[in-house]
């Protein structure tokens, strides 16, 4: 049970659950893709909820019962494999319980680790959630397929997954003049032995001075000649490897840039970075790994066969040398391969830690909590000090084992060489040449056991890769081209949840509104404003229902052309590294007209105009930093530059002073007329001479009119505002 149990490894910190189903699926013959990216509306940043696994094994075809039991139970009750809450924060699979000498051990197949055994005290301290009377207890999800599952069957599904070969072959041309320069060292090498040969059984034999120094010129020659070759074979690696990183890393950026706003909604920050760096450990492995592994492998075979021309003996004793030496290596491959998913899993946590301090550095120091990030800190440095350790133990094992191989077959081939000597079988010069190639072709087996590790790391780094690439796209399949020009926004039976098992956002929500309109949203926090904003602006997808346009639904229209005919100016509105002209034009072409209609009309140009470089002021991350209020005028200014057809305002005006807002408000006028505008807001000033407002309470359309019929009816909207927001 313990060897064919198979694991199923976690990509991403929060995708432990879903590796967790897919083992048990294997473990029954059904073989169920469970992607990541199909289940997203299950899975947060902090993962995923107990809920949602439960519903997702059930629509895998699985009698589901979750619950805590007591340990004894566990033991004794529980139809393995079954899944556990682990640590209060992850899943792992329970697929055996063993007794040794009267004592339990558990066998857990960890997303994270890979196969582990606790003994009793170790598994109750990972797995117990509490204890009643004495007895520990835990979470158990239970699974059994149920008649409706199909055995051995896999949904296909198109992806543009990357794998090595294209990779490679994409590059013809390049590995065609590399192989060239390999083929060209490889003869280089093989004629130093014979060369070597001639010096000792020729010249110093014979005591020919001008023979050896023949040799030797001819040696120097060759040298020369492999210098050269080695110079243009590294000009040749370093061209591929910079356009197989721009290749790659363009690839993957292009590929996270056409993913749906929720993907980036179900992932730690640092595990976003983590696979952009990800791409060295591939670039490394097709630019010197392989080419290494080529060239070793080439010169292996060139000085092999010199070797077997002079003693098949000696060749045999090296072959099972380097055999030995191969499998020795092989041993550890799984337990690279182990610590190779933890450390990623750690680095990942350690970048977002790091991401995390840098973006909160004032809530930081305003809150005190310089030790508690310092102790956060600490603490992961420790898991990765740790992780490294057990690293460094096993290149330990595996050095030592190779170095005694090694030494040994070498102490063998020299006292066989010697032996041959004495007999007469071989020359003294042939002796030293055997010297030379074995000297020579222990660097080829380092490469290609190098190689072996490399085409590990590269393998992981290449299927975390693969499994971004292998996620449906935003926009997929044919969309109609659209704009809206007359009649009404139709929101219809419109129901919203980030988290699949969470609760409605927004719930059975239904709207008809004109087009060509001053909408206002109003409603307190929390009751899904921006949400359905963000609806309407295509960054999510109904859970239910639908939005429908002049009697088009939006979910059929192209995202890229709806979005030209939407500007926006979001609570959380990004402003990029670049100058105030770029970050207010955002597009190649530059219509002088527009711009300055845009500063104006956003007061930019009152505190753009005194700056020395005005408008090529650098700004964002890498330039002067703004205040709360500019950065709105300036996403004001972006929004009024890039002229759409419908406008949306998300506390556009939150952080202006009162007099700016009423002069930004009042200049807004002229070019909002006619246009559809959709406000969220929170000041009266803001919303009362909307032509429709919309009151909002946990998730639906409460009350809906104008600002004076609103009062009238004195309901929500009049009692809140006699708040001060409202007056």
């Amino acid at each position: 049970m313990f060897h064919r149990f198979r694991i199923v490894r976690q990509y991403d910190s929060v995708d432990c659950a879903l590796a967790c189903l897919k083992m048990i699926c294997q473990h029954y013959k059904m073989y169920h893709s469970l992607d990541a990216s199909e289940y997203s509306y299950y899975i947060s940043k902090d993962g995923i909820s107990l809920a949602s696994v439960v519903e997702i094994a059930r629509k895998n075809h699985f009698e589901v019962t979750c619950g805590k039991v007591f340990l004894e139970q566990l033991t004794q009750e529980v139809t393995l494999p079954c899944i556990l809450y682990w640590n209060r924060n992850h899943f792992v699979v329970l697929y055996k319980i063993s007794q040794l000498h009267g004592k339990f051990f558990f066998h857990i197949a960890d997303p994270a680790k890979g196969r582990v055994v606790f003994s009793l005290s170790e598994f109750e301290q990972h797995w117990s959630t509490d204890t009643v009377d004495s007895r520990a207890q835990g979470i158990v999800i239970l699974l059994e397929p149920n008649g409706n599952c199909q055995p051995a069957t896999v949904k296909k599904r198109k992806t543009g997954k990357k794998t090595f070969l294209p990779i490679l072959l994409s590059y013809k041309k390049m590995l065609l003049y590399l192989l060239l320069g390999v083929l060209i060292g490889a003869g280089i090498q093989m004629a130093f032995p014979i060369l070597t040969q001639w010096i000792v059984d020729k010249g110093i034999e014979g005591g020919d001075i001008s023979f050896i120094l023949m040799v030797l010129i001819g040696q120097m020659a060759l040298i020369t000649g492999n210098m050269f070759n080695d110079f243009f074979r590294k000009v040749l690696v370093l061209k591929l490897g910079s356009r197989f990183s721009i290749s790659l890393l363009t690839d993957l950026v292009t590929k996270m840039l056409r993913l749906p706003v929720r993907f980036f909604d179900s992932k730690p920050m640092g595990d976003f970075i983590q696979r952009l760096q990800d791409h060295d450990k591939v670039e490394r492995f097709v630019t010197v790994y392989f080419v290494n592994c080529v060239f070793s492998l080439i010169t292996l075979l060139v000085l092999g066969i010199v070797l077997m021309t002079y003693n098949g003996y000696i060749f045999l004793v090296f072959v099972l040398g380097s055999i030995l030496y191969i499998i020795w290596t092989y041993l550890f491959v799984n337990k690279r391969k182990t610590l190779n998913y933890e450390l990623f899993a750690v680095k990942a946590k350690n970048q977002g830690k790091y991401y995390e301090i840098l973006k909160g550095i004032t809530e930081i120091k305003l809150q005190n909590l310089e030790q508690r990030n310092r102790d956060d800190i600490e603490n992961i440095q420790k898991d990765l000090y740790h992780t490294n350790v057990k690293a460094l133990k096993i290149d330990q094992y595996l050095d030592v084992g190779n170095v005694f191989i090694n030494e040994l077959k070498n102490i063998l081939i020299t006292f066989l060489s010697a032996y041959f000597v004495i007999r007469g079988d071989i020359t003294f010069g042939m002796m030293m040449s055997i010297q030379y190639i074995i000297g020579e072709l222990n660097v080829p087996i380092a490469q290609f056991l190098t190689f072996i590790a490399g085409y590990q790391d590269a393998k992981l780094s290449l299927d975390r890769m693969n499994s971004i690439f292998s996620i449906d796209n935003e926009e997929d399949g044919d969309k109609e081209a659209f704009k809206p020009q007359h009649g009404v926004i139709s929101v219809e039976h419109l129901h919203f949840k980030y988290v699949m098992s969470g609760n409605d956002i927004l719930h059975d929500m239904n709207l008809c509104l004109p087009l060509g309109k001053k909408i206002a949203i109003v409603g307190s926090s929390g009751s899904g404003k921006t949400t359905l904003v963000k609806l309407l602006l295509k960054l999510y997808e109904p859970t239910q229902g639908k939005i429908v346009v002049s009697n088009t639904d939006i979910k059929n229209v192209k995202n890229r052309l709806w979005r030209n005919s939407c500007g926006a100016v979001l609570q959380d509105g990004f402003i990029f590294s670049g100058t105030l002209r770029e970050n207010i034009i955002l597009e190649k072409s530059f219509n002088e007209e527009r711009f300055h209609q845009a500063v104006s009309i956003s007061n930019v140009e009152t505190f753009a105009e005194p700056l020395p470089y005005k408008y090529e002021t650098r700004i964002g991350d890498n330039g002067m930093r703004l205040s709360q209020g500019q950065i709105q005028r300036i996403l004001i200014a972006r929004a009024i530059y890039k002229n759409p057809d419908i406008f949306f305002f998300d506390e556009a005006t939150n952080s202006l002073d009162a007099n700016n807002e009423k002069d930004i408000l009042e200049k807004l006028k002229p070019i909002l007329k006619g246009k559809t505008v959709f406000v969220v807001a929170h000041r009266l000033s803001t919303v009362k001479d909307a032509d429709i407002i919309l009151v909002m309470d946990h998730g639906t359309i409460i009350e809906q009119g104008t600002h004076t019929s609103l009062v009238e009816k004195q309901g929500y909207y009049y009692q809140s505002s006699s708040g001060t927001n409202w007056n």
